[in-house]
């Protein structure tokens, strides 16, 4: 429940006595005599900040990256097929050892997975968008394009897991799924970041044994990571905005997040914000020097403040 998970992280910080909050446009950076200092911001970076850590990193332009992995609808799920458990059996914080969905592979599905996913048209980045992929986490044909073998030694190994139905027999590889709302009708490909095209992400997902069901594929964004030089306006698309690389809804977790913002933060030239609202997308000149963070400042204080409008929902 991503709602109330934020509701509760607010509330521990709002009640927090060595944390002060200051819900202002940030401007600027913080004074040069701040000790330890975190700048934190997100896709909804205001030009001044933006030109000030630019200025500061000797950068042209910053980017916002964002892994986006599929969905997949729990009621598509084959548990004739698939079976719960978490690796090694290990317990999770909630103490549940079976957080995991696996779904198995033998070596034959394995490789026509391989060969589907190489071969499935992919959402192509613009040239201005360059992206340097993190090691970490890579768009899986990517990991594919680096050796056949990599997925199975990555997201998709099969060490520490047991099919029940045939605990002799291991399987070649293996994809977890992890429940991803509270009401457990939603559950994530756990490292299957991807720039597969939507149309391409449900027939070759389907071919995932346990998740064949023709009514519910699995559906995703359709890039795996996007990127953005930082600028005064939405990198997210809301879910009702096409993807302008395949024209399909986009669908992810920035996306169900905008779905809560007000109607006119996809298109603010189309839609003036409300009264009150005009400090979050248009910037406004940066008056003291520091922001709210100027030692002139009412609101200045010996730390930074934990969060800002310039933060990321």
């Amino acid at each position: 429940d991503r709602d109330g998970f934020s509701e509760a992280v607010t509330a521990r910080l709002e009640a927090h006595p060595l944390v002060t909050i200051v819900r202002e446009e940030i401007a600027g950076l913080p004074p040069e005599e701040w000790d330890n200092v975190i700048v934190a911001t997100g896709p909804l970076t205001s030009p001044a900040l933006a030109a000030a850590i630019l200025d500061l990193t000797d950068e042209e332009s910053l980017s916002f990256f964002d892994a986006i992995a599929p969905i997949v609808h729990a009621d598509s799920i084959d548990f004739d097929t698939a079976w719960r458990q978490s690796r090694y059996d290990k317990e999770g914080p909630g103490g549940d050892a079976a957080a995991y969905v696996n779904c198995p592979m033998d070596k034959a599905q394995y490789e026509a997975f391989i060969d589907a996913l190489l071969n499935g048209p992919k959402a192509e980045f613009r040239e201005w968008e360059n992206v340097p992929y993190f090691d970490g986490c890579l768009p899986i044909e990517v990991m594919a394009e680096r050796g056949r073998e990599t997925l199975r030694h990555g997201p998709m190994k099969p060490v520490g897991l047991t099919n029940p139905r045939d605990p002799k027999v291991k399987s070649y590889a293996i994809v977890q799924l992890r429940q991803d709302n509270a009401l457990g009708t939603l559950f994530n490909m756990v490292g299957f970041q991807t720039k597969l095209k939507h149309g391409a992400q449900a027939e070759v997902f389907r071919m995932i044994p346990g998740l064949q069901t023709p009514s519910s594929p699995a559906s995703a964004a359709c890039t795996g990571t996007p990127t953005s030089t930082l600028r005064n306006c939405w990198t997210a698309s809301c879910v009702s905005r096409p993807c302008p690389a395949c024209a399909s809804p986009v669908r992810s977790r920035a996306s169900r997040a905008m779905s809560r913002a007000p109607p006119w933060a996809c298109s603010p030239a189309a839609s003036p914000p409300p009264k009150g609202w005009a400090g979050r997308w248009k910037p406004r000149p940066p008056t003291p020097p520091w922001g709210p963070w100027s030692n002139t400042s009412p609101a200045a204080t010996s730390k930074a403040p934990a969060a800002s409008p310039n933060s990321s929902p």
